[in-house]
């Protein structure tokens, strides 16, 4: 069912609903001024977020997992408001610089949300944020206008850039990002509460056609100033890894390519500063040419297909 009428109610100040099967959308709870503490979350409730403009006594606010559209408002008169909950609600678009001077701690995780990091400096008190399994993209901030934040989960987005040292955040999560070694290793900070373990497939899905006999060489793009790295690369065989040989540059060098080095490869890369990481590139697939016997493949063609006769021969042979 839906949320009953509370109207009557307006000394309630919390409401504590969350893990049913209440679904609609959410009433506009503006008539109830002492309302703190707001628990909807586990529902089925849909449409938008409400903006209620008369709660100034609003505290604790979590509307997590439920099915809503749109995007996140701007909760304006809601100067006391210490915890906001959004995770799992199927928003999207940007989100907003909020204007949330009281606001301690901040849930987005699990939706769909894009662009870059908005200015957080606005809620100069938040301690803990986490807009972990988002679409967010661009570089991190230092985070050195936050004083008071010690815990950051920003895994599963599209991050990239290098990270700045941020001096106050001691829970670090930026696993499944773009970061490279370089990235990582930008901020000379470590700690065991860094998470960066895995990160999504550099480059990009590609396919090379090279001359036989014709050095090659494939310009990674990652990392070209970090001289302890090793890269691996591999041939894929049927889903399988085959090792083929290892390299400290990432621009990985094929000197004398024959018809036996075509395939489809990736390239695994390490570094024994961070011996939790190995990035992986996408698959690079590798066409080599035989020049001269391609030539002699399409004079067969030329003649056994009558090729004088052809409307246009011309340079064909």
């Amino acid at each position: 069912g839906s949320i009953p009428d509370f109207t009557k109610l307006r000394s309630l100040e919390t409401m504590w609903i969350d893990g049913n099967q209440l679904s609609g959308t959410i009433p506009n709870f503006s008539n109830l001024p002492e309302l703190g503490s707001l628990y909807l979350g586990r529902n089925n409730f849909s449409g938008t977020i409400p903006v209620f403009t008369k709660v100034p006594q609003m505290f604790f606010l979590s509307y997590g997992e439920n099915n809503f559209t749109g995007t996140i408002p701007q909760f304006t008169n809601m100067p006391k408001l210490w915890m906001l909950d959004l995770s799992s609600c199927n928003l999207s678009g940007s989100i907003p610089t909020l204007n949330l001077p009281n606001l301690h701690t901040l849930f987005l995780r699990n939706n769909n949300f894009t662009g870059p990091l908005p200015d957080f400096s606005n809620v100069k008190l938040l301690d803990f944020l986490e807009l972990g399994a988002n679409q967010l993209t661009g570089s991190l901030p230092d985070f050195s206008n936050l004083p008071d934040l010690y815990s950051v989960w920003l895994y599963d987005n599209f991050f990239s850039g290098p990270i700045p040292n941020s001096p106050f955040v001691e829970f670090y999560h930026y696993e499944g990002n773009k970061f490279t070694f370089s990235d990582i290793l930008a901020s000379g900070k470590k700690s065991p509460n860094y998470y960066y373990d895995s990160q999504k497939d550099f480059y990009t899905d590609t396919v090379i056609m090279v001359a036989k006999n014709k050095p090659l060489i494939i310009d990674l793009g990652i990392d070209k100033n970090i001289k302890d790295n090793n890269y691996d690369v591999y041939l894929v065989d049927n889903g399988l890894l085959n090792y083929r040989f290892s390299q400290d540059s990432n621009k990985i060098l094929f000197s004398n390519p024959q018809a036996s080095n075509s395939g489809r490869y990736i390239v695994k890369v390490s570094n024994p500063r961070l011996p939790l990481l190995e990035l992986k590139s996408k698959t690079i697939s590798l066409r080599i040419c035989d020049v001269q016997k391609d030539s002699m493949e399409l004079v067969r063609l030329y003649n056994s297909t009558g090729g004088n006769s052809w409307t246009n021969h011309n340079n064909w042979l």
